[in-house]
């Protein structure tokens, strides 16, 4: 059976389990117990029961790979090996890698020619995908980078630390310098955006337990930051405390009037910073969304694209309020998307929650509410740590290899230098 392992994959979903399931979507909630129930009759040794079980989750949360995986497992410990086989292959084409060899649960396959085949076939899909080159590595190996912005006028980077509190600056001459600098209005810094227009630099910041002088008591709180980009004075701090709800503001998206739409992965609701009325405001409210992460917009500024880390894609119209989900094509893996980025009429989407770990482009229908095919820009490349966000300058895409979620403890202290790499920014052209 396959576990999670990843700290930051972790983080994700239990901030979403553990909202109350009856507050979350019926079909989530569902699967959820079933694969629970599941679990308990692998554990009894029940495979009749374990394989009903977790035919009923994958139904409701079709192409999820966790539990792609342990049905597979659960018709091989139930006597069935050519639908084992059949789902094995399915996950293949999915470009999911495992090591299906290194598990007993497939002891009775071991011998097999078909298993030994595919076995092959899961190598392939690990194998380096790469597009990308260096950008630029930036010193400060404990910074743990999440996000990365860029100005088009100066054509200077930022990068966003989980682990120093800060935002840095790295001019286009390559001369880098704090452009925040630790206070305590300034928690973990998360998703950042420039403006180039108004000359502004915006930032979600939330405290976490992996930065530096944590206080407990502030747990839940959250801030959307409005900066000076050319100054790097902070203008305003627009404040969310944890008295109503919990909050962890992960990434933000700006529209072409200059208003901001923040994603809200704990309470899992949308809000929105008004740019003439300076006023912030939930535009979609919680009970929609499990882990919500990326968010951006299409050419128009008329939909707002969506991932959600447990559930998958979705599309926002501001002219009708409907939210829809986009429902994969048969081959395409819509869980663990964190970063994602409207492109010519395509979605540039880093998948941080699967193996292998990658960026791809996302093609959809033309009512835009379906996948219908998808392609692999960079994965396995061996600079990735934890690939979180990015920004898309024209037909540049630029994006953090490796965030180093893992290099902490688990009461969120960070390893030693020389257990670090310094952040490295990969560059593709689109």
């Amino acid at each position: 059976m396959v576990f999670i392992k990843n700290i930051r994959t972790t983080i994700i979903l239990i901030i979403g389990i553990s909202i109350n399931i009856l507050a979350q979507e019926p079909q989530y909630a569902k699967s959820n117990k079933y694969y629970k129930v599941a679990m308990k009759y692998y554990e009894q040794k029940d495979y009749d029961s374990l394989l009903i079980n977790m035919q009923k989750a994958l139904e409701l949360r079709p192409n999820h790979p966790r539990i792609l995986y342990n049905l597979a497992v659960s018709y091989v410990l139930d006597n069935k090996p050519p639908e084992a086989y059949k789902i094995l292959r399915n996950m293949i084409k999915m470009g999911l890698f495992y090591h299906i060899e290194k598990d007993s649960d497939f002891g009775s396959l071991m011998q097999d020619d078909e298993f030994k085949k595919i076995v092959n076939e899961f190598k392939k899909n690990s194998e380096p995908i790469n597009n990308s080159v260096i950008q630029f590595k930036y010193p400060e190996k404990d910074l743990i980078a999440e996000s990365v912005a860029y100005d088009s006028v100066s054509g200077a980077f930022f990068l966003s630390s989980i682990h120093k509190r800060k935002i840095v600056k790295i001019s286009k001459d390559g001369t880098t310098n704090d452009f925040s600098h630790q206070n305590k209005n300034i928690w973990s810094v998360f998703g950042i955006k420039v403006d180039a227009r108004h000359r502004l630099l915006y930032a979600c910041t939330s405290p976490m337990k992996q930065m530096v002088n944590f206080n407990e008591k502030e747990d839940g709180d959250g801030a959307l930051l409005k900066f000076d980009i050319d100054s790097g004075k902070l203008l305003k701090e627009y404040y969310l405390d944890n008295k109503n709800a919990s909050h962890i503001l992960g990434d933000l998206t700006i529209d072409k009037e200059g208003n901001v739409y923040i994603s809200d992965s704990k309470e899992n609701a949308v809000y929105k910073l008004n740019y003439n009325t300076n006023k912030i405001e939930q535009i979609i409210k919680p009970g929609k969304f499990v882990s919500l992460q990326g968010l951006d917009l299409d050419e128009d500024n008329n939909n707002l694209y969506l991932a959600d880390y447990a559930l998958g894609l979705y599309r926002y119209n501001f002219k009708s309020s409907e939210l829809i989900h986009i429902e994969p094509s048969e081959n395409f893996v819509p869980q663990g998307i964190d970063g994602l980025y409207y492109y010519k009429n395509s979605l540039i989407a880093i998948q941080n929650g699967i193996n292998p770990q990658r960026v791809i482009k996302i093609y959809l229908n033309d009512k835009k509410n379906r996948v219908i095919n998808w392609k692999t820009l960079e994965a396995n490349n061996p600079l990735f740590d934890e690939v979180t966000l990015g920004v898309i300058n024209n037909n540049d895409f630029y994006f953090i290899a490796n965030g180093q979620w893992n290099s902490f403890n688990k009461d969120g202290l960070i390893f030693s230098l020389d257990k670090l790499k310094e952040p490295v920014v990969l560059h593709i052209k689109l």
